[in-house]
């Protein structure tokens, strides 16, 4: 990144495919899983409450069970 502090920053916001930074946790807001997730120790998925992005969850939850990672969800609907 363009930063001389980024090595240095807990919490980057960003919109590239590739994330080279050191951040153990990722954060998705984009429908499909990114290509790069497993480089971090943490994945935290968004879903909205929408029909669309209800399923576009329920895939990617699939996506992640299929390749064996644990998995935790928690609704935050009920709150």
């Amino acid at each position: 990144m363009g930063s001389a502090l980024a090595g240095d920053t807990p919490i980057w916001v960003d919109h590239v495919d590739d994330h080279p930074g050191p951040a153990t946790v990722l954060i998705n807001l984009r429908a499909d899983p990114p290509s790069f997730f497993s480089r971090f120790e943490r994945l935290a998925e968004i879903v909205g409450i929408d029909e669309t992005d209800v399923e576009a969850g329920r895939t990617r939850f699939r996506f992640y069970r299929e390749r064996g990672y644990e998995l935790r969800t928690h609704s935050l609907a009920e709150r």
